[in-house]
């Protein structure tokens, strides 16, 4: 007897998306201090975090590729990215734009007629430019 019971199809896309680009994440994180360009090594950009600047970045951006939503959230003078079904994680500086989150991600910010934000691009282990356009209406 085949299945009978409706299939949510699109609740079940997202999960799938979410297990495999886990997998991505958690195999990307790097074992040792991630030292950037200006030589300033993680733990010492962390204590030089300031939260000026930071509410041009909240908000929910949508990935057409992925047919998923991230939400960027500002709390406590500090900016978090949080992926459908996980912990909000947070973004430390890592440069111009730039943040980087446990896992191996990295996300740079850009805008058009500045400041005004637009969307990200991440990069997570071998996920390169995965695009997010900032979404006007809240969805998830």
């Amino acid at each position: 007897m085949a299945n009978s019971g409706p299939v949510d199809t699109e609740s079940l896309a997202f999960k799938i998306a979410d297990i495999i680009l886990e997998d991505f994440l958690e195999n990307a994180l790097p074992s040792a201090p991630i030292i950037q360009n200006d030589g300033i090594a993680k733990s010492e950009r962390e204590e030089r975090y300031s939260g000026t600047g930071l509410s041009q970045y909240p908000g929910v951006y949508y990935s057409d590729e992925l047919d998923t939503y991230y939400h960027i959230m500002k709390e406590n003078d500090r900016l978090y990215v949080k992926m459908k079904y996980q912990e909000p994680r947070i973004l430390t500086p890592a440069g111009n734009s730039v943040y980087q989150a446990e896992g191996g991600i990295r996300i740079q910010f850009f805008q058009q007629n500045n400041p005004e934000v637009i969307g990200f691009s991440l990069d997570a282990g071998r996920v390169k430019g995965l695009e997010f356009i900032r979404q006007n209406d809240l969805h998830e």
